[in-house]
């Protein structure tokens, strides 16, 4: 007796589970070890766009991704590869320009912000895009080198004319020349030390000049002090006034004939009067 074995097939399953008894898992699904066979399926923790969406259980039965895209690691695919970063839940490339530091590959840039961790060829920036302080050139094609400092030559034109205004020093050439823009931008660090030392050099004789200015008008001014307060002698001539009232009054109440003798006066040859001595004026 042949006996037939007859086996069911499910055709419509249920808990996203397929095969003949709906006890498998569809792609991108998984059920937790030690279930029923006929507990529903969870998706996978996994993404298709970091990962191919399927997943598997590791030894300890969480879910694991199966495989990863090229920019995306770990366990759910959700961590950047050394190389890349963290740009709206997108892993991109790190922007360094090329100039990364080699000793710091594979991870070259911050996972999180995309700033790179260390430059190379005299470069700095968040992407390496722009020359170290102290060096020139174009950043992106690897060419910064160092800024060499100029120093002024002075130069002075003498000629054999007699005229002084032949003689042309350049130091005040030289002055402008370093106090241009295009000086400055050349020179770096360099010419902003040479430029303060001009200022300062200026400053100084400015303050010499003035103290030069402010002595000699002191000096002036005690001289003029010292004119106007000279001492000199002055000879006062006051008029002397002779009253002759007295002597007339006298004369009106006088003895007219005791008083001269007819010999009180003698004329000279010369014309001139004489007085005689003064024992003769008066009468006995």
């Amino acid at each position: 007796m042949i006996s037939k074995l007859l086996f069911c097939i499910c055709s419509n399953c249920q808990g996203n589970t397929r095969g003949p008894s709906c006890a498998e898992c569809k792609p991108n699904f998984y059920r937790e070890r030690g279930s029923s066979p006929s507990k529903s399926c969870s998706p996978c923790p996994c993404s298709s766009v970091t990962s191919s969406g399927n997943c598997t259980l590791n030894e300890t039965g969480q879910p694991v991704c199966d495989q990863c895209k090229p920019e995306y690691k770990g366990f759910t695919c959700v961590d950047c590869q050394d190389g890349y970063y963290n740009a709206d839940s997108i892993c991109v490339p790190c922007e360094c320009n090329g100039n990364a530091e080699p000793s710091s590959v594979p991870r070259i840039c911050h996972p999180d912000t995309g700033v790179c961790l260390n430059c190379s060829y005299n470069t700095t920036g968040p992407h390496c895009q722009h020359c170290a302080p102290g060096f020139t050139g174009d950043a992106l094609a690897r060419n910064c080198t160092a800024i060499v400092p100029t120093i002024p030559v002075h130069y002075s034109t003498m000629t054999p004319s007699p005229n002084v205004t032949d003689q042309l020093p350049t130091s005040s050439t030289t002055l402008l020349s370093s106090l241009s823009p295009s000086a400055n931008t050349t020179n770096g660090p360099n010419s902003w030390a040479q430029f303060n030392v001009i200022v300062l050099a200026v400053l100084i004789t400015l303050i010499l000049a003035l103290l030069g200015a402010a002595g000699g008008m002191y000096t002036y001014r005690q001289y003029q002090n010292r004119k106007i307060n000279a001492p000199f002698w002055t000879i006062e001539l006051k008029e002397d006034n002779i009253s002759f009232s007295s002597y007339h009054d006298s004369l009106t109440n006088a003895d007219a004939s005791g008083l001269l003798d007819d010999e009180a006066c003698e004329a000279a040859s010369n014309g001139q009067l004489t007085l005689n001595s003064p024992g003769s004026l008066y009468m006995p």
